[in-house]
């Protein structure tokens, strides 16, 4: 029995599809499935990279008549305007840092 019916779950192979599902029949994983998924000879299985971004900050001064709780619209570095939310125990003229 192959893995995917003996584990009712199909396979994700991320954009590469066998031409005959018994490709791997003989070839690695044998006797009770468990074993490593194996490519054909002469390919190699993708494996995925995932990128992961720095954080960012900046610094924000309070205006005044704003306080803890309440969205201010602000511009980042690279000119782009976000909302963020005054934190708690920043009263107007304090700076207090945005991560994005």
């Amino acid at each position: 029995m192959n893995w995917e019916k003996q584990n009712n779950q199909q396979v994700n192979w991320g954009g590469y599809y066998p031409q005959s599902k018994d490709w791997n029949k003989n070839g690695g994983g044998g006797g009770g499935g468990g074993g490593a998924v194996m490519a054909p000879q002469g390919q190699a299985m993708a494996r995925p990279v995932v990128a992961q971004a720095q954080p960012r900050m900046f610094q924000v001064q309070c205006p005044q008549g704003v306080g803890p709780g309440q969205q201010i619209i602000v511009t980042t570095p690279e000119g782009v305007q976000m909302g963020v939310q005054v934190p708690q125990g920043v009263a107007p003229g304090q700076v207090f840092q945005v991560n994005y």
